[in-house]
């Protein structure tokens, strides 16, 4: 699946597992954290979304609060990603690159990013 929608630059979202399986089969890490994370958590952008990746974060703020619920998180990000948020018990947050990844569940009524992807795909 992950070559067929390299090869055809679909957009992707990668939500919460999705985000942990995107890494992972794209080439880069995911380890079991120190602390699960489960409820409302805050996230902070930090850097710029790459040239040519929609901001999916657009309009949020600086700080923003999502609702976290995992045990695992990213630890090295795959090729042609970076990270664009970060929350106390995830540097990698939420990442952007080639494919558009996102913390939240969808049915999240405070994951905007996750309601604007679906919107525009």
């Amino acid at each position: 699946m992950w070559e067929f929608l390299r090869r055809t630059k679909l957009p992707v979202l990668g939500v919460c597992y999705g985000l942990q399986e995107m890494t992972h089969a794209l080439g880069g890490a995911v380890e079991k954290a120190e602390k699960r994370e489960f409820g409302h958590a805050m996230v902070s952008r930090v850097g710029a979304v790459p040239e040519g990746v929609d901001d999916l974060l657009a309009g949020l703020g600086a700080e923003f609060k999502v609702w976290m619920s995992h045990g695992d998180k990213l630890v090295r990000l795959a090729p042609g990603f970076q990270q664009i948020a970060t929350s106390a018990n995830c540097e990698l947050a939420a990442v952007a690159g080639r494919i558009g990844a996102c913390p939240s569940p969808p049915t999240d009524a405070d994951s905007v990013c996750c309601r604007r992807f679906l919107a525009d795909a």
